[in-house]
């Protein structure tokens, strides 16, 4: 009996299926799943009976040993004193009284009259670890700082240390909430320092509950072997900022080993992190930034300078995601990967013009940012150094990182940005999503053409799409996408894809042309590739997919929320008609051989979700979202123009 999709099996579980019925791919097949459940049988055991096997198993040697050596994390009382330079004389001994806080994380907002229930109900967990890593604790302190704010975060922190401490099973002990944690109250007394506070014992307790959260988290560090991610990072991070600030080297010197060891493997040599995400880029880039601040404030030198070359490297990195948008006079990082649920985008949205990044890097003339979200931990820190001049550098029209696969390009008034993995597919540990093929577009900065993002990391369907290719500016081969979604059960030979990537520049413009080959485990006679010419005031971009059988092509483009109207020609259906920002665009679609069907869907959930974007973790919006649909015998060529005015 054939093998066909149904409502049972997914396209891609079908194609799985067939591609198993082969002797050889179904023996390395079974090799590695063998491998998956030896490890997942090891792991529950660990969890039930806390042997300790499967942690000892995936620490590295580098930090086994040290945890041999060092069994003494004694610190120095009074710790979080020494960030105290008081003006405000006043001291806030009463920390019983009601106060009534919102606390505000995401696109939700909880009133607490006293402190937080620790132990409330959410539909979603990532909310429930947003509530215990106490992110939200530093941005209120950020946007109201005063002697009351300092005296109720006390409260909230002994509150919490009472109530689960002796709750280790709690998800609030997930080692990345244990590391923010620890983080986000060190800097909660940092950006309180002018304000003072006269209960010592309440401070001490502070001080030995946080070090007790780090003896935890060192025994509990986020090592996973080839699923290892930016995880272990946080954790280093959070070891050593407290290591450091309370004169503990046992701990300082785990998170400076993990920084040491583990940067060459998590970020690529042009600075960029390997988990093809712009957000999460962003987000580590602040992690370096605080452990670059930490280093400087307690004069650990040799560290300082280690970490300052991999922290100037990822701002780099991070200025080829900045875009300026003429239009709205503000700077935008284009979606593109999962978005992190730790913070709102716009905490960290300017970190590369905060003062802390201008001492490494500035590439243009630009004031610094003091105002804005994260920036404003640091605005009345008296720096040590002077903030960098501009670059003299050449105005390049192409940016190319073909090592981590970021792509940019500039030309008057258009922006195209590319994001495709070096290795054809997206890694198991990574926050990327299917978007080799496609691109973000942004005329004078502002976004026309948009990666939707990922509403959730939940496993429901509404979630996956926006890992999928449908969700992206690609196309795809009967429902199929050019390489999987990354789960784990599909076997590394069947997730594989070679990419390949060829550029071009001339007077007249630019050309990038994108292959890839995962379209042949549907058949292996199917190759693809798409080109892309773009002009001063045009792009056009070619669509070739060779092979043998008839086939369903669809192509998508997702449109950003302020193309608010598109309209058919009347007298030619494949051109359409783009209202945006009070100017026209044109976009022709054109198939060879055959007359496609072009449908504009916005803010569908039913059968399949299509024309959404997704901002923020946990926020969907609708939007216009194009799919141009053709069945026919291969080979395929398209052609799609989209013209700007001017």
């Amino acid at each position: 009996m054939a093998l066909t999709s149904s409502s049972m099996f997914s396209r891609e579980t079908v194609n799985l299926l067939k591609y198993l019925l082969a002797p050889q791919p179904l023996f390395h097949s079974l090799v590695y799943l063998v491998q998956i459940l030896f490890e997942l049988i090891l792991k529950k055991v660990d969890a039930i009976f806390k042997t300790g096997i499967y942690q000892f198993k995936q620490y590295p040697e580098y930090l086994r040993e040290v945890n041999k050596k060092n069994n003494l994390y004694g610190y120095r009382n009074g710790y979080l004193r020494g960030f105290e330079r008081i003006y405000n004389t006043k001291a806030t001994e009463n920390i019983a009284e009601k106060q009534r806080k919102n606390i505000k994380f995401w696109d939700m907002e909880i009133i607490c009259d006293d402190v937080p229930d620790w132990f409330q109900i959410f539909e979603e967990k990532e909310q429930m670890f947003s509530l215990h890593r106490w992110g939200w604790l530093l941005i209120f302190a950020v946007e109201n700082p005063s002697a009351e704010t300092k005296s109720w975060g006390i409260k909230v922190m002994l509150d919490w240390t009472q109530k689960m401490n002796h709750q280790k099973d709690h998800p609030a002990w997930e080692s990345y909430s244990v590391s923010e944690r620890i983080v986000n109250a060190l800097l909660f007394f940092y950006v309180l320092r002018d304000y003072a506070y006269g209960d010592e014992v309440a401070i001490c307790s502070v001080e030995k509950a946080i070090n007790d959260m780090a003896i935890f988290l060192k025994k509990h560090l986020e090592f996973h072997g080839e699923l290892t991610n930016n995880h272990v990072l946080n954790n280093a991070r959070a070891l050593y900022m407290l290591g450091r600030l309370s004169s503990c080297e046992a701990l300082a010197d785990i998170g400076r080993r993990i920084f040491l060891n583990e940067t060459p493997r998590m970020m690529t040599p042009s600075g960029f992190l390997r988990e093809d995400s712009s957000s999460y880029h962003i987000l580590l880039l602040r992690t370096y930034l605080e452990a670059l601040w930490v280093a400087e404030y307690t004069g650990d030198d040799a560290f300082y300078n280690t970490i300052r070359e991999a922290a100037t490297a990822m701002l780099k990195a991070a200025w080829m995601l900045n875009i300026y948008d003429t239009i709205e006079k503000k700077w935008r990082v284009p979606l593109v990967g999962d978005v992190s649920p730790d913070f709102h985008r716009e905490w960290l949205n300017n970190i590369c013009r905060s003062r802390r990044a201008l001492e490494l890097y500035c590439p243009i003339e630009v004031e610094p940012d003091e105002h804005s979200g994260w920036n404003r931990i640091w605005k009345s820190e008296k720096l040590s150094k002077e903030l960098l001049s501009p670059r003299k550098e050449e105005n390049k029209r192409c940016l190319m990182s073909g090592d981590s696969g970021w792509y940019r390009v500039d030309h008057k008034n258009i922006i195209i940005l590319w994001h495709m993995n070096p290795t054809g597919c997206i890694p198991l540990f990574s926050h990327g999503h299917n978007d080799i093929f496609s691109f973000v577009l942004y005329w004078k900065g502002h976004p026309v053409i948009i990666d939707p993002g990922r509403f959730s990391y939940m496993p429901d369907k509404f979630s996956n799409y926006g890992k999928t290719g449908h969700a992206h500016n690609t196309f795809t081969v009967d429902g199929l996408e050019p390489y999987p979604l990354n789960r784990r059960v599909y076997p590394p030979q069947y997730r594989r894809g070679n990419p390949g990537v060829e550029w071009e520049e001339n007077e007249e413009g630019l050309s990038l042309k994108i292959s890839h080959d995962g379209f042949q485990r549907i058949n292996k006679k199917i190759s693809a590739y798409r080109e892309f010419h773009v002009t001063h005031n045009a792009l056009r971009i070619t669509d070739f997919v060779q092979g043998i059988g008839a086939h369903v092509m669809k192509t998508f483009f997702h449109f950003d929320r302020d193309v608010n109207n598109i309209e058919q020609d009347m007298n030619n259906p494949g051109v359409l008609h783009l209202s945006f920002n009070g100017e026209s665009i044109t976009i022709k679609c054109l198939v060879e051989g055959r007359e496609p069907s072009i449908k504009i869907a916005e803010g569908i959930r039913e059968p399949e979700p299509s024309g959404w974007y997704f901002p923020e973790y946990g926020s969907a919006l609708p939007i216009r979202t194009l799919t141009i649909e053709t069945h026919k015998e291969l080979p395929y060529r398209a052609e799609h123009i989209i013209e700007f005015p001017g």
